[in-house]
Parts: structure tokens; C-alpha cells; sequence
């Protein structure tokens, strides 16, 4: 710096380090501004997965109550007597078992969380379907 005059070794003595703390300050800025960030998004997705959550576990609880009420039900307990029932007495076509269909309706009428009852063979095979039409 001894070949450099003195009039532009004094701006640069003042200019560079003023310079070099607006760079310092401006990344040091954008690096807590992204972190804030982070956290705050962070904070409000774990948020979001609390109250799915307690959603999910409010309907499998909800679910799980009707199923229980039902169960106490005369006609569910007495379901294995009645599958020997003809279901052609009540009008049906021969393959659907009408035992089977009032249960599905009444697990229905009690419920506000099912949408359809399926009942399915042993095989896998869809059985009965049965919607809840409100």
C-alpha cells in the first residue's frame, strides 16, 4: 500500500471495513431470517399433525363406540341363529341373507362416522354392501 496515495488509502481504510460489516451483517440476517423461518413452518406442521391426530383418534374412538353399542344389540347377538333364516321369507333375492342387512342398517342408523358397512366371505369376497343414504 506504499505505492497507493494517500486521498484513496483514506476512503478505502473507511469504506472496506463499513463494506465488510454490511456483508457480515447481511448474511448474518438472512441466516437467522431462514431459521425463524424454519421453526415458525416447523412449529405450524407439527401443529397441523396434533390436530389430525386427534381428529383421526376422535372417529376411530367415535367408531369404536358405535360398534360397542351395537354389539349389545339383541340383534347382533342373536346373528348366529338367525343366518340360518330363508332370506326369500323377506322379499330378497336368495343370495343376500336379510339378518345380515338389518345389522348393517342398524350399525348405520347408530353411526355418524360410517359411510357404508361391507361384509365379506371368508374368501375375501365382498358379501353385502350396504351405504348410508341421509
Amino acid at each position: 500500500m506504499r505505492g497507493i496515495r494517500l486521498s484513496i488509502k483514506l476512503p478505502m481504510l473507511v469504506v472496506l471495513p463499513i463494506l465488510l460489516m454490511a456483508i457480515a451483517g447481511a448474511v448474518l440476517t438472512i441466516t437467522i431470517g431462514r431459521n425463524a423461518l424454519r421453526a415458525r413452518e416447523l412449529a405450524h406442521n407439527v401443529e397441523s399433525v396434533q390436530i389430525y391426530a386427534g381428529a383421526i383418534s376422535f372417529y376411530i374412538a367415535n367408531a369404536r363406540s358405535v360398534l360397542e353399542t351395537t354389539s349389545g344389540l339383541p340383534e347382533i347377538k342373536d346373528f348366529a341363529s338367525a343366518r340360518f333364516i330363508n332370506p326369500a321369507l323377506f322379499g330378497l333375492p336368495a343370495g343376500v341373507d336379510a339378518p345380515k342387512r338389518k345389522i348393517a342398517a342398524l350399525i348405520l342408523k347408530h353411526s355418524e362416522v360410517f359411510e357404508y358397512i361391507m361384509l365379506l366371505r371368508n374368501e375375501g369376497l365382498v358379501y353385502l354392501l350396504d351405504s348410508n343414504s341421509r
